[in-house]
């Protein structure tokens, strides 16, 4: 299953000329979660699970694998296995990220 990235569905969906509104990359007092998968099929992390986000997003250093352009931006379809089922998500790298993966809530747009 491919995760798009709600952050550029919605920017794709705007008028010409009209402003987007802010991105929300965290909230302060929401109540964190985790789950472990593997990612890219070799790496095994703890994913934090964060209502709070509208995007999902990695640790600048968790993803030196390559595929980020010398500018930060969007790492697509990465997998993400939970047990038996993978996900192919779209991950923005941060620089200096307290986490390896933060997964945001899709439904806040």
């Amino acid at each position: 299953m491919v995760v798009p990235d709600p952050y550029e569905t919605y920017l794709h969906g705007l008028k010409p000329g009209e402003t987007p509104e802010v991105l929300t990359v965290a909230k302060e007092s929401h109540a964190l979660r985790s789950i472990n998968g593997l990612v890219d099929n070799k790496e095994d992390v703890e994913g934090i699970i964060d209502p709070g986000s509208q995007i999902i997003s990695m640790s600048e250093e968790f993803s030196a694998n390559g595929e980020v352009r010398p500018v930060l931006g969007l790492v697509r379809n990465v997998p993400f296995q939970v047990f038996d089922i993978v996900l192919y998500l779209q991950i923005h790298v941060i620089r200096q990220a307290a986490y390896d993966i933060l997964l945001g809530d899709h439904s806040t747009f």
